[in-house]
């Protein structure tokens, strides 16, 4: 049976990037010492030369042990992924979940990102849990979920990387733009149901205009439209195939559309 292709238009903002379409994707790292466990049978001591991992053990066997650690990350990015560097000494004795929380209220917070991972090879990997652009907003928690079947077994958690992406400028900048330059996306209603999708933006003025399709590593995926166009509403196809004909696997891409030093940005949601 022919699978379903569902396809929606999401986080839509306009920016002003100095070069370049797709994003730069770059790391941001923290120490894995500062986890907190939020579980008294949750044991962390520092572990390793010169302490650059912790060592998680459980007094007792059981699930949905949650230990988690406050993010410092700048306003203007969004979060495209989070890699955990861990250890385990059984694989009765797994990593089983990573969450991302925003807090903007006390004892309220929003989930952005829920991976039922199940890390459970035995020896030390990274494993990376790719988001695909959660906005920045508020305290930032990561959370890990592990699970003891054998009491007195470890969880080794090394280095932490999150992923972010610079692809939005903060609201005071967006006031201050001059609307004549403005870009404006417009998401399609209702979401397709299968490929192709249309994109839909409106320009301001007339003039040179770059349609683009990225990933969310910020690698160019579909160069769909360069050329002229004049001021008012147009639309252009997404094939939802890549520059070299084939079809692109489900996951979250990024368009931008750019004339001049104007640059109006979205996302696309492809879910096979």
């Amino acid at each position: 049976m022919r699978s379903l292709l569902r396809v929606a238009l999401i986080g839509l903002a306009a920016t002003v990037i100095p070069s370049g379409l797709c994003h730069a994707e770059f790391d941001i790292c923290h120490s894995p010492l500062t986890f907190n466990e939020a579980d008294p049978a949750l044991t962390i001591t520092a572990y390793g030369v010169q302490y650059q991992a912790i060592k998680v053990t459980s007094t007792s066997p059981a699930t949905n042990r949650l230990i988690s650690l406050g993010l410092v990350l700048p306003d203007d990015v969004v979060i495209d992924g989070v890699s955990v560097c861990y250890e385990i000494s059984n694989n009765q004795n797994y990593v089983s979940g990573i969450r991302l929380t925003s807090m903007t209220t006390p004892n309220s917070f929003v989930v952005l990102h829920d991976d039922p991972s199940l890390l459970t090879d035995v020896g030390a990997h990274c494993y990376r849990s790719d988001v695909g652009g959660a906005v920045v907003s508020g305290t930032i928690t990561l959370t890990l979920e592990l699970d003891y079947y054998q009491s007195n077994a470890y969880i080794l958690i090394g280095a932490i990387t999150i992923h972010v992406s610079q692809v939005g400028s903060s609201m005071e900048e967006r006031e201050g733009n001059d609307t004549h330059d403005r870009i404006l996306l417009v998401p399609n209603r209702p979401n397709p149901s299968g490929a192709p999708t249309e994109i839909g933006y409106r320009l301001e003025r007339s003039g040179p205009v770059e349609l683009q399709i990225c990933d969310v590593g910020g690698r160019l995926v579909r160069s769909l439209f360069t050329g002229e166009l004049s001021a008012g509403d147009h639309r252009s196809v997404w094939d939802l195939r890549d520059d070299g004909g084939r079809s692109v696997p489900s996951g979250t891409y990024y368009l931008f559309v750019r004339m001049g030093d104007q640059i109006a940005t979205g996302g696309v949601v492809v879910v096979r």
